[in-house]
């Protein structure tokens, strides 16, 4: 089994785990629905590598057939014979440990032709910033998303708390004060299960330090989330994907000054496959910290007593 493989099948193996964990019915719902956004930015970060490695397989098969052909031409063997050999000619790249390095030989190659290794790089340059900004996207979509239905689904633990974060001078239907009654009435003058959806506009989470501040609402000061939340790589991915979406991947002076970076003003980012993983692993770290904290932190209330073993770790 080759070591994308093993790390494929190690994935899914700790993400049905973790679903079977989750104590709180509403949270695997979205838990699933981040696990999927995750899987799918890894296929997108892979897929150079899977060309590469059909190229790979294409090129055994055809060496096995032109050997095959040599071989019956000398023997001076029947036509039909031949066919019926050649069709179980057969690549499995899960017996040849070498498989991903000879595929990344031939990806090299490829890419050092002058009739197509630059156009071919551009196009992988692409794919690798998608999966930088898709890692963010999968983040900031299950944090919202966490955060939104735990407060619509456990107003009584969490509204007020929600509530109370919010500048009592701030302009809108909602304040720490009051709800307007016009928002009210949109809601059949009934909150009870939309609290998190009308407090939503009221907190900002397409940033690390927009997300830290709502999820206060939990615990203002838990050592766990501010670790989580506080890790320098996550300021990193989200200062990355803001370059990538409104700058096209060009840096600026934000950028350098949040990531400490030496490149250039006004240089396009670029991004290896591994460097893209790695963001996407990030992502899905503090992914499923985050279900995990949510997860045991309303256990923990609603039996008002210590989980007798957490998901966090």
């Amino acid at each position: 089994m080759s070591e994308e493989t093993q790390a494929t099948q190690s994935r899914e193996d700790f993400f049905r785990g973790f679903l079977d964990h989750l104590t709180i019915p509403f949270l695997k719902p979205i838990a699933e629905g981040f696990f999927e956004n995750i899987r799918q930015v890894e296929s997108l970060i892979q897929m150079p590598l899977m060309m590469f490695a059909m190229l790979e397989i294409d090129g055994q098969i055809s060496q096995q057939f032109r050997s095959l052909a040599l071989d019956y031409w000398r023997r001076g063997e029947g036509f039909t014979n031949f066919l019926d050999e050649a069709s179980k000619i057969s690549v499995s790249p899960a017996r040849q440990p070498d498989f991903i390095e000879r595929t990344l030989k031939h990806q090299d190659k490829v890419l050092a032709m002058p009739q197509c290794g630059e156009i071919l790089k551009t196009s992988m340059e692409v794919l690798y910033r998608a999966g930088v900004s898709g890692s963010w996207t999968a983040l900031e979509c299950l944090a919202t998303d966490l955060w939104v239905t735990s407060v619509n689904e456990e107003p009584m633990i969490l509204a007020q708390t929600a509530l109370s974060s919010i500048e009592a001078q701030e302009p809108g239907d909602v304040t720490s004060k009051q709800i307007s009654v016009g928002l009210a009435a949109r809601h059949g003058f009934d909150l009870r299960r939309c609290l998190g959806t009308v407090l939503k506009p009221k907190f900002d989470f397409t940033g690390v330090s927009g997300i830290q501040k709502a999820y206060k609402v939990f615990a203002p000061n838990d050592e766990f989330l501010e670790l989580l939340l506080g890790d320098p790589d996550l300021g990193e991915l989200e200062a990355a994907r803001h370059v990538i979406v409104h700058r096209a991947g060009k840096v600026d002076e934000e950028y350098r000054r949040r990531t400490k970076s030496n490149h250039p003003v006004g240089t396009v980012m670029s991004f290896s496959r591994d460097q893209s993983a790695w963001f996407c692993q990030k992502s899905a770290h503090a992914g499923t910290g985050l279900l995990a904290f949510v997860n045991d932190w309303l256990v923990k209330k609603k039996t008002s007593a210590e989980p007798a073993s957490g998901l966090r770790g």
